[in-house]
């Protein structure tokens, strides 16, 4: 496991550097109230619909410490199974739709059997305001195989003094497609509460693991503005349905119940930090936390667990 992403730092700094724009609060599908005024400046051609961007990081590990010295109160993960996720995600706001560039990369080590493996998915999505809730639709490329993780968690556990994990990449690089769909109905809004049902579904051909996820999730946050910030609460809820996958992946992903809580701060025109814990995530009855810093934020789009769970 490894729990300071630095490369995705340093492998975003080039898209950093080519997007510029003044983010403008506008009420879209993940929209506040929230009324603020930014100076009108020159666009080029390609930005001149753009009203508003967001790229965030996300660390998720199994481990939410690596010492057993607080135990019994935090304990010690597995360290095994997806034992890490990165994601990084760029998102732009045109004409009340948001577009989305999604890189995943999970760690994948099975003790038990002796073997690791990586997965990396690329995929552009699109969330569009569809009836009385949004609708989700992206597609790209998914690769099992040997991508970075062992070099990652061993760099990790050589610095904090950990045991190494020796275990071999077997059953060579393997590629396929990924397709998502989904949508979310708001079934009641108020002044500071939402709460939705969803389903949303995640084929994966070739490669990695299917699955159909569904729930209910109520967010509560402060609609007014305190010292320029904003803070949310959400309580995700479900069932998650695994299906289609391969002899490397199917150990490691499993069908079940779970429950997820997540916790935000955002600063208008500046960021957004959350953090998050989820128990029973991917079917094998662990608990993972997962942290995320999105820059560029304005109040417009809000942190989900739907997305930030593993897609």
């Amino acid at each position: 496991m490894f729990k300071t992403p630095f490369f995705i730092f340093i492998l975003s700094i080039p898209l950093l550097i080519g997007i510029h724009s003044n983010a403008i609060a506008t009420q879209t599908n993940h929209s506040f109230p929230i009324s603020h005024i930014a100076a009108e400046t020159d666009r080029s051609a390609v930005f001149r619909d753009l009203e508003n961007y967001q790229v965030t990081f996300e660390y998720v590990n199994d481990n939410f410490i690596a010492t057993t010295n607080f135990e019994p109160i935090l304990n010690f993960g597995k360290d095994d199974n997806v034992t890490a996720s990165f994601l990084l995600q760029i998102a732009l706001e045109t004409e009340a739709r948001w577009l989305m560039l999604n890189i995943y990369q999970t760690i994948i080590t099975n003790k038990q059997e002796g073997y690791r493996t990586d997965l990396l998915s690329v995929y552009p999505s699109i969330e569009q305001k569809f009836g009385n809730g949004q609708l989700t639709l992206g597609a790209g490329l998914i690769a099992r195989g040997n991508y970075g993780g062992e070099f990652i968690q061993s760099t990790y556990h050589r610095i904090v003094h950990l045991d190494p994990v020796e275990l071999p990449y077997i059953g060579g690089n393997r590629f396929g497609f990924i397709l998502l769909t989904g949508y979310e109905y708001r079934l009641n809004e108020g002044e500071y509460s939402i709460l939705g049902c969803f389903l949303r579904n995640s084929l994966k051909v070739g490669s990695g693991p299917s699955s159909l996820r569904t729930g209910v999730k109520l967010d509560l946050l402060n609609r007014n503005l305190i010292h320029n910030c904003i803070l949310q609460l959400q309580v995700n809820t479900g069932y998650l349905f695994t299906y289609v996958s391969d002899r490397y992946i199917s150990p490691i992903f499993d069908s079940g119940n779970y429950q997820a809580l997540l916790g935000s701060i955002g600063f208008m025109e500046k960021f957004q930090i959350a953090g998050w814990i989820s128990l029973n995530q991917y079917g094998l009855h662990q608990t993972h936390f997962g942290a995320t810093l999105t820059f560029g934020w304005n109040g417009s789009r809000i942190s989900d667990l739907r997305e930030l769970l593993y897609p």
